[in-house]
């Protein structure tokens, strides 16, 4: 969808569920050729149906918003996630639906009537799917809603539907003190839910935390990049950073925009030397650690990206068995030193082949 696709929100709780009553009723439904739009009380559903003989025996998905307590956000019955935002590429509830009917628009073998009408049910799709996610929107609850939207995509689904169980007031002070705490119970494997009764019974954040940590509570400063990592930071980078090889928290930055870079630099060369079979030297990290911001710096100027970036410098070191750089080092020699070993005649046609 494009940005003038964005739902209309409206002023207020109140104008939003005047407008539904007005435009769909107390109790609603909207259809296209190929998808049903409901919308109840507390709930709003989107089914898109697939086209005969759609793979694995699916005649339908159903994207489903609950948004009172107890909230959910479902997927054919099974957990997702919400963004709370028009639907895009990404894989919440929404999006989901959306993908698996544009899925199934282009397949080959289906009705060549459904196929000459796909570009025009896959907009119905999308405009009942932009309709569902701007009526769960204003049928949200507004406080918990606003605090919710303050966290990356994937946590706020899970946020909120702490929020409206937090009956005393637990959730809200984790919120306020560990944001990274609840960033990591929504990317969470299994135990998320786990996670998330600990906090409403006013457990100890400590334990909470080195429960939701597991083995990576032994790294040093943890705690401390749980507790300083930024609201909006998606809990995949925050675990993914905490595991990096020699990344030291000391050197986290100051201000919201630079500790997500900082944050982004080290789950990046997690990712990196996870990738690289034939191991890699560990102080390496210390370098990313302490320069993360001059890399930064340096991959714009260069327009690649932090994984691109890291895994050339590190191949110079492969190929050369250069000394390897260090917290002492400058990232703009180090990169002076890339660009001269890049430039040696044969080095671009060996790169080519391998």
């Amino acid at each position: 969808m494009t940005r003038d696709d964005t739902p209309d929100r409206p002023a207020s709780l109140g104008d939003a569920v005047e407008m539904m009553r007005a435009t769909l009723g107390r109790r609603a439904r909207s259809r296209s050729e190929r998808a049903d739009l409901h919308v109840g009380d507390a709930e709003v559903s989107l089914t898109v149906r697939h086209p005969p003989g759609g793979c694995c025996g699916r005649g339908w998905t159903t994207a489903r918003l609950r948004v009172a307590h107890p909230a959910a956000f479902t997927v054919d019955e099974r957990p997702s996630w919400w963004s709370f935002e028009p639907p895009g590429d990404r894989d919440d509830v929404l999006g989901e639906a959306i993908a698996a009917a544009r899925g199934h628009l282009g397949l080959l073998g289906v009705p060549r009537v459904w196929r000459a009408g796909a570009r025009a049910s896959s907009t119905a799709i999308s405009r009942l799917a932009a309709e569902a996610a701007s009526l769960a929107w204003a049928r949200c609850d507004p406080t918990a809603r606003a605090t919710a939207i303050a966290f990356a995509p994937p946590a706020r689904s899970y946020v909120y539907a702490g929020l409206l169980a937090d009956a005393r007031g637990h959730l809200a002070r984790v919120v306020a003190a560990w944001p990274g705490l609840l960033a990591l119970g929504a990317a969470h494997t299994h135990g998320h839910a786990e996670i998330m009764r600990l906090l409403l019974d006013g457990r100890s954040i400590r334990d909470v935390v080195d429960g939701t940590l597991g083995k990576l509570r032994d790294r040093p400063g943890a705690r401390r990049m749980v507790r300083e990592a930024p609201i909006d930071l998606d809990g995949s980078v925050l675990r993914d950073a905490i595991a990096g090889p020699a990344i030291d928290v000391n050197d986290l930055p100051v201000g919201p925009d630079a500790r997500r870079t900082w944050y982004r630099w080290a789950a990046t060369w997690r990712r990196v030397i996870e990738g690289r079979p034939q191991g890699s030297p560990i102080r390496f990290g210390g370098f990313v650690s302490r320069h993360a911001l001059e890399l930064e710096a340096i991959a714009r100027a260069e327009r690649t990206d932090a994984a691109a970036l890291l895994s050339s410098l590190l191949a110079r070191l492969d190929r050369t068995g250069a000394p390897v750089p260090d917290r002492a080092s400058s990232p703009a020699r180090e990169m002076a030193r890339l660009r001269a070993w890049q430039e040696t005649p044969g080095v671009a046609a060996r790169h080519r082949r391998e």
